[in-house]
C-alpha cells in the first residue's frame, strides 16, 4: 500500500500471528507465504473466520483532515462522536418526570439505569404465540473484552454474572475488575435442533435474558 507523504498506517491481525508490515518510506507491505488451504467442509465455521486477514487503517501523521476525516484510532473516533451526540442530549421537565416514574422502585444507581434501559429492549422473539416449530442452528463464540478505565473513574456497581443452561444452548457471562481494568467475558454455544411450538416460550425467555446481559450497565464514579 502506497500512501502520501506524511500518513502513516497501523494494522490488526486476525486469525494468525501479529503479522508485521515492511515499510519503505510510505510504501507498507503485509506478506504471508506456504498458508495451508482451508478444506471445505459442512457446518464449518465461515472462510472470514478461519482466513488470516489484516484490517489496516490509515491516516495523516499530523492529523489534518485535508482530504476527508480519518482517525487514527477508536479514540478519535469518540471524540469526534461526542461532539456531535452531547449537543443533543436535552434533559427537559418531561424527560425528567419519565425519568422519575421509570425509576420510582428503584433502589440504586444500577437498578436506575436497567429500569430505563428495559423500556427500549427489543426482543428476538417478540411473537406472544407461534405456529411452527423454532428452527435453531448449531453456533458458538468465546468472547473476552477488557476496558482500561479513564483516569480518575472507579467501579461502583456491576452486573452479576449471567449462567443460562438449556437443552438447546448455554450462555455464561461474568465481569471483573482487576488493575485499572473492566474484563467482560462472555460464551455462546447453540445446539441445532428442532424446538416444538409447545417449547417457544423457554427459547423466548433465553434470548430475552441474553438481551438482558448484554445491555446491563457498569456505573462508574470519579473519585
Amino acid at each position: 500500500m502506497s500512501l502520501p507523504s506524511n500518513w502513516k498506517a497501523s494494522s490488526i491481525t486476525f486469525n494468525h500471528a501479529p503479522v508485521a508490515p515492511q515499510v519503505s518510506g510510505t510504501n507498507y507491505t503485509w506478506e504471508l507465504r506456504n498458508l495451508a488451504p482451508i478444506p471445505p467442509e459442512p457446518m464449518s465455521p465461515s472462510v472470514r473466520n478461519i482466513a488470516p486477514r489484516v484490517a489496516v487503517n490509515y491516516s495523516p501523521e499530523n492529523g489534518s483532515q485535508a482530504v476527508s476525516r480519518a482517525f487514527a484510532d477508536w479514540t478519535e473516533v469518540s471524540q469526534w462522536a461526542t461532539g456531535l451526540y452531547d449537543p443533543q442530549v436535552i434533559v427537559d421537565d418531561n424527560v425528567a418526570a419519565k425519568a422519575r416514574e421509570l425509576t420510582a422502585n428503584a433502589k440504586t444507581e444500577l437498578e436506575k439505569i436497567q429500569a430505563i434501559v428495559n423500556q427500549s429492549n427489543s426482543v428476538y422473539l417478540t411473537e406472544k404465540t407461534r405456529a411452527h416449530p423454532v428452527l435453531l442452528d448449531a453456533e458458538s463464540f468465546n468472547e473476552t473484552a477488557t476496558f482500561t478505565l479513564s483516569t480518575g473513574f472507579v467501579i461502583d456497581e456491576m452486573p452479576d454474572a449471567v449462567s443460562l443452561k438449556t437443552p438447546f444452548g448455554n450462555y455464561p457471562t461474568n465481569y471483573a475488575a482487576k488493575d485499572g481494568k473492566l474484563v467482560f467475558t462472555r460464551k455462546l454455544v447453540m445446539n441445532r435442533t428442532t424446538v416444538p411450538v409447545e417449547k417457544y416460550n423457554s427459547v423466548k425467555d433465553f434470548y430475552s435474558k441474553i438481551l438482558a446481559a448484554e445491555q446491563s450497565p457498569v456505573v462508574l464514579l470519579k473519585k
